[in-house]
């Protein structure tokens, strides 16, 4: 098994060591500060709401907030102790009010768009092109199931990837990873860790893709040997490769 580095100690971080950890693997976690979660973990309760993401800086929020406070079942409660520290970020929020439409989240609904057939070419990819800098991420809902992603510039996107994927149960076999071209004319080179349908472990195969156009490789082996995580992508151009689990249940151990 491999050192892995992982950068910043929040949410995100320490739940991906420990995931690494659990597989066997030596990992290092580092952070700026001395103790772990202490930037947006910190400030967001430790938790990842995916699906309660609207402006804070808003006028009804505030309004909200004061409400709250004679409210001790409010999901938010402010302690009103004198502290500089509280009370000037308290000022900036207030501040920032008139601005919240700078900050204002479009939703967009899209068709369904799912990509779920393995070792199928598709063209399901979704290109946001803006002309100012704006966030882009999705939420996809279903019954007992809630995803989120982050989408990344082109320009921010490797050529080289190993997967990091969630292995398989009896009664979930779902290890999967796909990739999405950013180009035409894209070579991409799929090397599995583990054999998966056609395509056989550690042998190296080839794709060819156009802008837009998506790949799943799914493994549905009901053992836990039927793991992709170390799978290896290598493509000629920049390539997404967004992270897929088809389902994840939590043993009732953790």
């Amino acid at each position: 098994m491999g050192h892995i580095a992982i950068i910043g100690a929040g949410i995100t971080g320490i739940t991906t060591a420990y995931e690494l950890i659990d597989r066997g693997h030596t990992v290092t976690v580092l952070d700026r500060h001395r103790y772990a979660g202490m930037e947006t973990s910190f400030a967001n309760g430790g938790q990842l709401s995916a699906s309660n993401a609207e402006v804070w800086n808003h006028p009804a929020t505030l309004i909200k907030g004061v409400k709250w406070m004679f409210n001790s079942a409010a999901p938010l409660l402010l302690n009103l102790k004198p502290s500089w520290h509280k009370y000037s970020g308290l000022a900036e929020f207030v501040a920032q009010i008139p601005n919240y439409r700078a900050n204002t989240i479009a939703t967009v609904q899209l068709p369904f768009v799912q990509v779920y057939e393995s070792d199928v070419i598709q063209a399901k990819g979704i290109h946001v092109i803006s002309q100012q800098p704006v966030t882009v991420y999705g939420l996809n809902q279903r019954a007992f199931t809630s995803d989120a992603f982050l989408g990344l510039p082109v320009n921010t996107l490797g050529t080289d990837h190993r997967v990091l994927t969630y292995s398989n149960m009896g009664f979930s076999p779902t290890s999967e990873f796909g990739v999405v071209a950013t180009e035409n004319d894209t070579t991409v080179t799929i090397t599995p860790a583990v054999t998966s349908g056609s395509r056989i472990g550690g042998v190296p195969y080839n794709l060819a893709l156009n802008q837009g156009q998506t790949y799943l490789l799914q493994n549905t082996v009901p053992t836990t040997a039927g793991d992709l995580t170390g799978s290896r992508i290598t493509s000629d151009c920049a390539m997404a490769r967004p992270r897929a689990a088809a389902r994840r249940d939590r043993p009732a151990r953790r």
